[in-house]
């Protein structure tokens, strides 16, 4: 009887999952429910989750096979019939396990599964509001050193563990919000976050970093950083509050001509406070736009649109291209109060998707100037789609292209002008920038060399050898078997 009972609880799993993955997959339903009515007896709520799940493939949707089928089946028979914990089975984690794990296998870095309590956190973020610490962040590779970090240490890695500490890629603080939790305890932009409550997140993405530093408001998250600029390491016991993200993070008038805007974000608020701004400026004798886009990492599409809107007269903006090939073209309505307005757009390495969308749209329509550094090169779309049970499906589902159909992902958008940080060019600009720039070179050599000496220091030194070699001589000498070192 326990036997039976366990083989339909497995079964039971079984049809969850499959009809899960027939929807991520786009199966036909009723394929479907054929396939498996080979099976004794489906249960009644089959059918109800088919009906609520099914979606309908285009004649191009890749095709999940029986045999495909079949192989997710032998995985489940060996857990249900030699699994040692089977009877301790979490239906949902399962389910969500196995979610998670399809959207992994696609090899998108922009695509996840997002179970329930994070995927509430990201709907109150899309909207603009959100309970956390206050920053922008973006993951990065070769931003960690090769050594190991106090906090990674502390966590139990294996300083020894030479895969680990070749992985450099990090997730890199972008932006501080003005007046949030951050900013109050001082972690700065180009911070990079080695450690979250002691766990170390080297190698990690930005998804991750959210999943970990995001909770419920007034409870305290510990985040530890490495900050490249000194070269040391530093740790924040930061308290979570509400976040109203700040998309406008400052608006003034730079002289009594040219005015300022720096956006920090996109949100669903965005494209009412940049318009809310221009027309503030416009009202102090605005004559000239400056609007920065450094930094920013993007949102939704919608947004960016709606503030390209605001300064090209007419046209095509953007064109969307969905999974199917389909293409949607978004046109600039009757532009607004800032299109006669002289324009420049600021980007750097870290102006990404939705930001990109206006570059490129101000780029392509001769609008204004971009001035700066080539973008990051997301030009990819994400559609966010919340789940029958709460949780939620992050699917880069299309890409979008520039007015003359440039493809922005991996190469980004050229500047018109660069303005980069390069030290030779800064030198010409400000002689001054040699007393930085030669005292951190070094500070920075000096610090190698050190690093060096440890790195041979230990090589020589097997101190747990030594502790081995002292142990095992008291053990003799004693007896009895030590119990501790001294």
């Amino acid at each position: 009887m326990k036997d039976e009972k366990r083989a339909r609880r497995v079964f039971n799993i079984t049809l969850v999952i499959t009809l899960l993955l027939a929807f991520l997959f786009g199966f036909q339903s009723a394929g479907l429910i054929r396939m498996l009515s080979e099976q004794e007896k489906l249960p009644d709520w089959v059918g109800k989750i088919a009906n609520s799940l099914s979606y309908d493939a285009h004649a191009s949707a890749p095709e999940v096979t029986d045999r495909d089928l079949h192989t997710f089946y032998e995985v489940l028979a060996y857990i249900s019939q030699t699994y040692l914990y089977r009877d301790d089975l979490d239906l949902q984690e399962v389910i969500h396990g196995a979610s998670s794990g399809a959207v992994t296998a696609l090899g998108d870095r922009y695509s996840r599964f997002v179970p329930p309590p994070d995927q509430q956190v990201l709907t109150e973020e899309i909207h603009g509001e959100y309970a956390g610490v206050g920053i922008s962040i973006i993951d990065r590779p070769g931003v960690l050193p090769h050594f190991l970090l106090d906090c990674e240490a502390e966590a139990g890695i294996d300083p020894e563990d030479s895969i680990f500490l070749r992985e450099n890629r990090g997730v890199v603080v972008v932006q501080v919000f003005a007046n949030g939790p951050a900013a109050d305890v001082g972690l700065e932009a180009d911070d990079v976050i080695a450690c979250v409550d002691g766990e170390p997140l080297r190698g990690g993405t930005a998804n991750d970093a959210v999943a970990v530093i995001k909770g419920p408001e007034e409870t305290n998250v510990t985040i530890t950083v490495w900050r490249p600029a000194l070269q040391e390491e530093f740790t924040f016991d930061v308290t979570r509050r509400l976040i109203e993200v700040p998309t406008v993070g400052v608006a003034e008038m730079l002289d009594d001509r040219i005015g300022y805007i720096r956006l920090d974000s996109f949100n669903n608020l965005s494209p009412r406070d940049v318009a809310i701004s221009i027309n503030n400026l416009m009202m102090e004798g605005m004559e000239g736009l400056i609007f920065d886009l450094r930094n920013n990492t993007g949102g939704p599409m919608e947004a960016a649109a709606q503030i390209s809107d605001l300064f090209i007269p007419d046209g095509t903006m953007v064109y969307f291209e969905d999974s199917q090939g389909r293409r949607e073209t978004f046109t600039s309505q009757d532009g607004g109060d800032a299109m006669d307005l002289p324009l420049i757009i600021l980007t750097n390495g870290n102006t990404a998707s939705a930001s990109e969308i206006v570059a490129g749209a101000i780029r392509d329509t001769d609008t204004g100037l971009l001035v700066g550094e080539t973008t990051f090169g997301k030009g990819v779309v994400q559609g966010v789609y919340t789940l029958s049970d709460g949780s939620g499906l992050v699917l880069t589902t299309g890409r979008y292209l520039t007015p003359d159909q440039h493809e922005i992902t991996h190469d980004g958008i050229e500047p018109d002008i660069l303005s980069d940080l390069d030290p030779d060019r800064l030198r010409e600009i400000d002689p001054n920038i040699d007393e930085f720039l030669i005292r951190m070179d070094e500070i920075n050599l000096e610090f190698a060399e050190l690093r060096e000496q440890m790195y041979i220091y230990l090589n020589e030194h097997d101190f747990q050898r030594d502790d081995a070699f002292d142990l095992m001589n008291e053990w003799l000498e004693e007896g009895t078997r030590p119990e501790e070192l001294d």
